[in-house]
């Protein structure tokens, strides 16, 4: 019962901020705004279940080549 209240906030959660938030950012919304203290993995577990694409939080190394001297 308490799973899908969750679902219903995370979803809410997730239309509102345009399909754009992971797990990570969605945990501290919910605490933030709804007071729920839940974990990282269970809101993944939950969007999971939703078919919710996960979204990295992690953005890409630049990885910068040397030029090469003929």
């Amino acid at each position: 019962m308490e799973n899908q209240q969750i679902k219903r906030i995370i979803l809410q959660i997730y239309t509102e901020t345009k399909f754009r938030l992971g797990a990570a950012k969605i945990k501290i919304v919910l605490q933030r705004d709804y007071g729920i203290s839940i974990s990282i993995g269970r809101v993944y577990r939950l969007m999971k279940t939703m078919d919710l694409p996960k979204m990295s939080t992690v953005k890409p190394r630049f990885r910068y080549q040397k030029p090469t001297v003929s």
